[in-house]
């Protein structure tokens, strides 16, 4: 499929209408890599079309972020600055729709200590959290896709750069269902209601727990709260009972599990980008519902930083 300007507006809009559902007077806060400031327009313009009072953007850049690790202090890097926490006070004041557009490296921090990594994550995090708790269930946001050079090469190596951007860009319209002849929002409606009419069909089980066995070495159980529900595909905000689907594409079905109360070891099927960093051929055993113990071909003290991290 040829990407034309036609197909980006009608995938932008599909973000804006079906994903987040941008509603009349609503702020917007978009998210998204300075390499696509193009998108960004497209995506803007169809907020406002949608009556959005204003359209706010976070800028995100790879590289910059590479170079801040590399030459910055931990500790310069690891603090919130007054104006960034007074950005977050004033989010929760107007539980903006959040949309967030993916298009990072996956290798952009390669070589950057994971320690720094995650000592900086974590302090920012513990800065953060109680402003994103209070907003949590409160609007709506919407993560899609958006590829670029460095992920397509990622994804598809052998290719040259046009066919693996090709490559991906087929990936992504056809999993979040944009074609140049088709109506894609009327295709996700149809493709929430199958998602939730099986969702619905579990909430009929009663099912007290859940194994999950493969050849791959997989052999893991969690046990389920009582009474809780399957969900799928859209979310709601609690606050004005909006519908949207937070994540395009989705094909997910979830529920509550009990804390505390999961067995075995779950092994990964793909590589996981974490941080803009590669984890690859990676496992973890629980014990009493916690991690007790992790290997990965690749990443590990990645691995091991991000689970202590959670």
């Amino acid at each position: 499929m040829k990407i034309t300007e036609e197909i980006l507006k009608k995938y932008a809009e599909l973000i804006v209408r079906s994903g987040a559902n941008v509603q009349p007077g609503q702020v917007v806060q978009l998210t998204i890599s300075v390499e696509q400031h193009e998108f960004a327009a497209m995506v803007s313009e169809e907020c406002y079309k949608a009556g959005a009072k204003k359209v706010n953007i976070d800028w995100t850049f790879d590289a910059k972020s590479h170079l801040d690790y590399l030459y910055a202090d931990e500790e310069v890097l690891a603090r919130v600055l007054p104006w960034q926490e007074a950005k977050m006070k004033q989010m929760v004041e107007d539980l903006p729709c959040r949309i967030l557009i993916l298009s990072e490296d996956p290798d952009a921090l390669d070589g950057i200590d994971p320690r720094k990594i995650s000592a900086v994550m974590q302090s920012r995090a513990g800065v953060f959290k109680p402003y994103r708790n209070a907003i949590d269930g409160k609007h709506q946001w919407a993560i899609a896709a958006y590829p670029s050079v460095k992920w397509a090469r990622k994804c598809f190596p052998e290719a040259s750069d046009e066919e693996a951007m090709a490559r991906l860009w087929d990936a992504v319209l056809t999993t979040v269902r944009v074609r140049e002849d088709n109506d894609p929002v009327a295709e996700w409606q149809a493709h929430t209601s199958f998602i939730e009419e099986k969702a619905a069909w579990l909430n009929g089980q009663g099912f007290s727990s859940l194994r999950y066995k493969s050849a791959n070495g997989t052999d893991f159980t969690v046990e389920l709260i009582p009474g809780a529900r399957w969900e799928g595909a859209r979310s709601q905000n609690s606050v004005t009972g909006t519908h949207y689907i937070p994540n395009m594409p989705t094909e997910e079905i979830f529920t509550s599990p009990i804390a505390g109360k999961c067995e075995g070891t779950l092994v990964a099927v793909k590589p996981l980008s974490w941080n803009s960093q590669i984890i690859d051929g990676f496992s973890i055993t629980f014990e009493n519902g916690r991690a007790v113990s992790c290997r990965a071909k690749k990443g590990q003290e990645l691995l091991e930083k991000m689970l202590h991290m959670d």
